[in-house]
C-alpha cells in the first residue's frame, strides 16, 4: 500500500464503494468509457450540462466522460491502474472522495494520490465533479490550476459557514500577523497530527513532526493574506473530516509579485477531541 493509504486509511470510517464518483474513477482508471458514463448524469437536475472539471481540461456529460475515459491511465505515465479508496466525506448532496490511483508502468509502480469531488443527481449519479491531484503526477502539465469558480467578492469567505478548528484554523489563517498566525493554527493541532501526502517526497514528504509543521506554516503564513486570500467555495463535512475547495484570490501585492489566482482542495480531518488529527492540501502553490 502507498504511504498516503497508510496514514490516512480508518477502517471504523465508512466508504460507499457504489458512489457514483467511485464510478467514475474506476471507469476511467480502466479506460472504460461506458462505465464512466454510466456514472454521470447528462444534464444538471436545475439546468445545466454535467462537467467534469480535471486539469486535462473540462469534459461535458456523458460523452465527455467517454473521452476522458479514452486513454486515462497513460496520461500519468501508467500502463495500468486501479482505485483504492482512502477516505469519502459526504454531505449535503456532495461526496469527495480521497484516493490513490495504484499501478504500474515501465518504471515499476506507482501510487498516485487524488481527490473527485462531486456533486450528487437525485437518480444516483454525479451531475458535476471536480478533479484534483499535483501537477507532476502527469505529463505536460503546469504548475496551475485555472480557478473553477468566480469569486464575486475579493475577499476571504464568512467563517460563520465553519465550525470548530476548522473555523479558527481558517481565521488565524487570514491573520495579517504571520507570527501569530502560526502559532495559532499550531494550537489547533492533535499531537498525532499529520500533514500532506499529495505530493511526492522530494517536493512536500508527508510531515508528523510539529516542527517541520511549524516550518511550513511560518512559509504559508508569510504570504496569506499579505498576497492572496484563500476562499473557501464548497464544505462538505460531515462532522470528522471538513473537505473544502477554495481558490486563492490575489490581492494587489500578490499580483505585483506575478501570483496567479488558483483552484485548490484540503481536507480537515478532526480529532476525539476537536482538534486537527490531519490537514491534507491537493494544490500546486508552495514548492514544486
Amino acid at each position: 500500500m502507498s504511504r498516503f493509504f497508510d496514514a490516512y486509511f480508518r477502517p471504523a470510517r465508512l466508504i460507499d464503494t457504489a458512489s457514483p464518483e467511485l464510478r467514475l474513477l474506476e471507469g476511467l482508471t480502466r479506460c472504460d468509457g461506458e462505465l464512466a458514463a454510466s456514472a454521470v448524469e447528462p444534464a444538471r437536475q436545475w439546468g445545466g450540462l454535467a462537467q467534469v472539471d480535471t486539469p486535462f481540461g473540462v469534459f461535458t456529460g456523458k460523452e465527455g466522460a467517454r473521452a476522458l475515459a479514452d486513454g486515462f491511465a497513460a496520461r500519468f505515465g501508467a500502463i495500468a491502474l486501479r482505485v483504492t479508496p482512502v477516505a469519502q466525506t459526504r454531505a449535503g448532496g456532495r461526496a469527495v472522495s480521497e484516493v490513490v490511483l495504484d499501478g504500474t508502468s515501465a518504471d515499476g509502480p506507482v501510487a498516485i494520490p487524488v481527490t473527485i469531488v462531486a456533486d450528487l443527481h437525485p437518480a444516483g449519479s454525479l451531475e458535476g465533479a471536480r478533479l484534483y491531484f499535483f501537477y507532476r503526477w502527469a505529463a505536460g502539465l503546469q504548475p496551475y490550476r485555472a480557478p473553477i469558480y468566480s469569486p464575486r467578492h475579493a475577499s476571504s469567505a464568512e467563517f460563520p459557514l465553519l465550525t470548530g478548528a476548522v473555523r479558527r484554523y481558517y481565521e488565524l489563517l487570514n491573520l495579517d500577523n504571520p507570527q501569530a498566525a502560526t502559532n495559532g493554527i499550531l494550537e489547533t493541532l492533535a499531537p498525532d497530527f499529520r500533514y500532506g501526502g499529495y505530493r511526492p517526497d522530494d517536493s512536500e514528504p508527508l510531515i508528523d513532526d510539529l516542527d517541520q509543521v511549524r516550518n511550513i506554516y511560518t512559509a504559508i503564513c508569510s504570504g496569506i493574506p499579505s498576497e492572496q486570500i484563500i476562499r473557501f467555495e464548497t464544505i462538505t463535512d460531515d462532522g470528522i473530516t471538513c473537505a473544502v475547495e477554495w481558490t486563492s484570490v490575489i490581492t494587489r501585492r500578490g499580483r505585483a509579485k506575478g501570483i496567479a489566482s488558483q483552484a485548490g482542495f484540503a481536507a480537515y480531518e478532526r480529532s476525539s477531541d476537536g482538534l486537527l488529527r490531519a490537514i491534507r492540501i491537493n494544490d500546486n502553490l508552495g514548492p514544486r
